[in-house]
């Protein structure tokens, strides 16, 4: 209520990333109705701010890379897509790691025109679990292959999360995020591509 009242924004993120699981397993399908609760009132507070500042707010949600891993949550993503609460679907890996292979496609199927899936690229990634993480702020080009393969995969944007500056030089980390920030610029830069297993 605070973030919708007090300031003037683009849009905000309800991050559903930090951290699942919200109920006892087992008791998600019975008490999903209260995450739906919570998007559908966000929803309806982007509203009031939208007339208060005269212009669109973007509702986001970061959610798991999976409809399957989303909705095992409570988390009915789609639900929230159909009836008009959120407008981007942030998708994204648990705990330090990017799915190279999340279904963009599924995603893009299950979602109407007017709410965008973007795939979250994290600055850690693994092949699978219990593999020591390589950090993307020392190789760039890992980077700008997740980039690259999601571009191709047909989004038009993506997420970073937990890129910070200060691990490399200003300079390193701007050609990073320029070389990610369009499909052309990605695809033409020398790129690693990390095959990730669920």
């Amino acid at each position: 209520e605070e973030i919708f009242t007090r300031f003037d924004m683009a849009g905000v993120e309800l991050d559903w990333m930090r951290s699942p699981p919200f109920f006892h397993v087992g008791e998600e399908d019975k008490n999903s109705h209260y995450l739906d609760e919570i998007v559908r009132y966000a929803s309806d507070l982007k509203l009031c701010a939208e007339k208060r500042l005269g212009h669109s707010v973007e509702l986001a949600v970061r959610v798991p890379s999976r409809p399957e891993e989303a909705l095992c949550l409570g988390l009915n993503v789609t639900k929230w897509a159909r009836s008009g609460w959120i407008d981007m679907v942030i998708a994204s890996a648990y705990i330090c790691s990017t799915d190279s292979a999340m279904p963009l496609a599924i995603w893009q199927q299950l979602l109407p025109e007017s709410v965008e899936i973007v795939p979250g690229i994290d600055i850690l990634s693994a092949s699978h679990s219990g593999v020591k993480d390589i950090s993307m702020h020392e190789q760039s080009e890992i980077a700008w292959g997740y980039a690259a393969a999601f571009y191709h995969r047909g989004v038009k944007d993506i997420y970073l999360f937990n890129y910070f500056p200060g691990i490399t030089t200003p300079d390193r980390f701007r050609e990073k995020l320029l070389k990610m920030s369009s499909p052309e610029l990605a695809e033409w830069a020398a790129r690693r591509h990390i095959a990730t297993m669920c």
